[in-house]
């Protein structure tokens, strides 16, 4: 079961790596064509959603990369009845 376990977070990890990597390109062709609407106003709020979406991108990338090569530990759980 521990192996099942590890195995389901490396890949939750591989995944979570995978798809932010992947947003970075839509959100930038998106930042690109913030540059070209015509109103200004338009522009301020959809750089602020665009900021948003990078914050949560890199935050997560962090997370990611926070968790590669830490070291596992064993641990004894103590589990109350049910």
């Amino acid at each position: 079961m521990q192996h099942r376990i590890i195995g389901y977070l490396d890949e939750r990890t591989r995944f979570l790596a995978a798809v932010t990597h992947d947003l970075r390109s839509p959100i930038t062709r998106l930042r690109l064509r913030t540059e070209l609407l015509p109103l200004e106003e338009l522009k301020i709020g959809f750089r602020k959603d665009l900021t948003e979406m990078e914050s949560m991108v890199d935050a997560t990338l962090s997370f990611v990369k926070d968790g590669i090569g830490e070291e596992l530990q064993d641990m004894i759980l103590s589990v109350g009845p049910f």
